[in-house]
């Protein structure tokens, strides 16, 4: 099966004069390794993009480069068995070869997590907090999804959630999933305890997070 048009989330980028990456660079970057149907959405970091069957040389993936004259070849053949349960998809092999391609360009590290069509708008549509976060009147841009590098065990989750729901304060709502957590920010994100950064420091992983309606409209684009 041909590779699907992704969301690539950048994170830390363009907050004030910090960690700039321009998005003409990006998608410069994105189709200098391989990947097709490159756009951004916004300058926050989001790119969408469909990314190569093969990862590129950068994150790790063996030489596609011929083998000496008299050599035995070392490359799989055509049809190939199943990719391991450990080896990266498509869309995380390239996100890691972007995060690379993009530290060497920029100078700073710029971390990126992946995210096919499919489980975005699941993850937009699934809300946990119940009907009245379809209220006509709930600001999205005060919702936001906390996408995680990689899965989440259940024990870690699972005392990830208790401290969370401590932590949550004046209206906030707060759900914890394998792949991303979500967060209605009642008074909004700045000055929350439920920051990225715990997160981060309690899963040990890269996470990064975007509002709903900014979520939407790449979901959209991903779709159209």
């Amino acid at each position: 099966m041909s590779a699907q048009r992704c969301a690539f989330f950048l994170r830390g980028v363009n907050l004030g004069r910090k960690n700039t990456v321009r998005m003409a660079d990006l998608r410069a970057v994105a189709a200098e390794l391989g990947a097709a149907e490159v756009a951004t959405h916004l300058a926050s970091g989001n790119l969408l993009a469909v990314p190569p069957e093969t990862a590129p040389p950068t994150a790790g993936a063996p030489s596609t480069a011929p083998p000496t004259a008299g050599a035995p070849s070392t490359a799989p053949p055509a049809t190939s068995a199943p990719r391991p349960a450990d080896q990266p998809t498509p869309p995380d092999a390239f996100a890691l070869a972007l995060a690379a391609a993009l530290e060497e360009r920029c100078g700073f590290a710029v971390p990126v997590v992946a995210r096919g069509a499919g489980e975005l708008r699941a993850a937009l549509e699934a809300s946990p907090f119940g009907a009245h976060t379809r209220e006509a009147d709930r600001d999205e841009a005060r919702e936001a999804l906390l996408f995680f590098a990689s899965a989440v065990p259940e024990a870690q989750r699972s005392a990830l959630d208790r401290e969370v729901q401590v932590l949550a304060r004046g209206g906030e709502e707060v759900w914890v999933g394998e792949r991303h957590a979500r967060i209605w920010y009642a008074n909004g994100a700045h000055g929350s305890r439920l920051s990225q950064a715990l997160f981060e420091r309690r899963l040990g992983m890269t996470v990064t997070a975007r509002n709903l309606r900014t979520l939407r409209a790449v979901a959209a684009r991903l779709e159209a």
